[in-house]
């Protein structure tokens, strides 16, 4: 039980941060901000909340180190890059792609309503985690079939409801490894490109490229947060990516850049919320 004095600054401290208003004689209610951070909330950030303040917050800690070397300081300081440490932290693994899930639910919720995914036979989900996405749009996409691909680790957590049974393959691989061969005429790639360094990024798209079918339609469908020169929107981000991975987030020009030195396009560019657009790109012509 805190003192009496203490209940009073820390709610003074939660009111100015908009989680808790005053209501009434002493008496204080949830805000819907505030509500973000109950696990029983739809688009909870709950599990963001204490998967970012564990090693992620030590990580930015050394934040110098990667603005001097443009380096990871998750790798330096724990040895082991961002995704292969996970791989060896079971709970922090599965916690980490619950978090995925639900930003998944929020962040992508108008993807069907601004893409025409009907045009498409065959979907692949590049680092679809454990396949929200992919499921929401091939439960609204009858005829549409997907390829969910993740590292087998990740895709032990894939539950493949009935309504898509025979639609939906699971390829567990590593981006950077030999693919197996198969064909679609459409893939996304959500939230994976700025993981990576622009050398890393280019590899992906040749890999997508090679998958990708020569049909007129084909695409690829980068969803991304875009880097804003003028306003700086995207930059907390942006440093975020450096300090975890050695990623980044891009500008326009820097999208154009390692699209046509992997082979294709960019043909639009469609915002999908304040903060996310999505990038139709298609193989250039030879």
């Amino acid at each position: 039980m805190l003192p009496l004095e203490s209940t009073k600054r820390l709610t003074r401290a939660l009111q100015e941060l908009g989680l808790i208003k005053k209501e009434g004689k002493g008496a204080f209610l949830v805000t819907e901000k505030g509500r973000l951070l109950q696990f029983k909330h739809p688009y909870s950030l709950a599990q963001a909340t204490e998967l970012w303040a564990g090693e992620h917050q030590e990580s930015w800690r050394n934040l110098i180190y990667s603005l001097q070397t443009q380096s990871s300081a998750f790798k330096n300081k724990y040895g082991r890059a961002w995704f292969d440490w996970l791989a060896e932290h079971p709970d922090k693994h599965t916690q980490y792609h619950e978090v995925l899930k639900i930003y998944s639910s929020k962040d992508y919720e108008k993807l069907t309503s601004i893409i025409d995914f009907d045009q498409h036979r065959a979907l692949l989900d590049l680092g679809g985690s454990t396949g929200s996405l992919l499921l929401k749009i091939l439960e609204t996409h009858k005829k549409l079939k997907g390829i969910l691909f993740d590292l087998p680790e990740v895709l032990e957590q894939v539950k493949i409801p009935r309504s898509i049974e025979g639609r939906l393959e699971l390829l567990g691989c590593n981006f950077f490894e030999n693919w197996p061969s198969f064909s679609v005429d459409g893939a996304l790639l959500a939230r994976i490109l700025h993981d990576w360094s622009d050398e890393e990024a280019v590899k992906i798209l040749k890999k997508v490229g090679s998958a990708l079918s020569a049909k007129k339609f084909s695409a690829v469908y980068i969803v991304e947060n875009i880097l804003d020169e003028t306003t700086g929107r995207g930059s907390l981000l942006d440093l975020n990516m450096l300090v975890m991975t050695a990623g980044k987030e891009r500008n326009i020009d820097q999208f154009r850049h390692i699209l046509r030195e992997a082979g294709f396009v960019l043909t639009d560019i469609r915002p999908m919320n304040e903060v996310t657009s999505v990038l139709v790109a298609r193989k250039a012509s030879n």
